[in-house]
């Protein structure tokens, strides 16, 4: 469940914004610049495709991404990294690679998910300061998010 709400805080489970929205099919974008349904920073796509392994590459491709080898020797790495996690399915596998990768490193759900959120660094920071993940205000926004989407069912 917290990774369904994790997507639904994230983004409200949308690529691009529905049409009765103000920014009706414009992609689903932060403050930051993060992008699509699992909200992905185009910075953080580049990075993780750079050192993908091949084996890791031919995993993504098998779920249906578009080819990653484009982004890796393309002169624009910003651009075209934001292009390719415009696409739904590739933001999606993108999403699911990440928090894959987290849970294999830490496999504590709140570690993975805060780490997704503040990065590896920030997770350290906020335990090594006495902080409960579970009660992360990350955490707590997808718990959240979950407990108004039961409600309404």
């Amino acid at each position: 469940n917290l990774c369904i709400g994790q997507i639904l805080y994230e983004s409200g489970a949308k690529q691009r914004y529905p049409s009765n929205h103000q920014k009706k099919g414009e992609l689903v974008k932060s403050y930051a610049g993060a992008i699509g349904i699992g909200q992905i920073m185009p910075n953080t796509a580049y990075g993780i495709i750079s050192k993908l392994s091949p084996k890791e590459a031919g995993e993504m491709l098998e779920l249906g991404c578009t080819p990653v080898y484009c982004i890796r020797y393309s002169d624009t790495v910003r651009e075209y990294s934001k292009e390719w996690i415009s696409n739904k399915r590739n933001n999606l596998i993108m999403w699911g690679h990440i928090m894959r990768s987290n849970l294999s490193k830490r496999p504590n759900i709140y570690k993975a998910l805060v780490s997704y959120n503040s990065g590896t660094g920030g997770m350290i920071r906020f335990v090594n300061n006495g902080g409960n993940v579970s009660q992360h205000k990350y955490v707590k926004g997808i718990r959240n998010t979950l407990n108004v989407v039961e409600k309404s069912v």
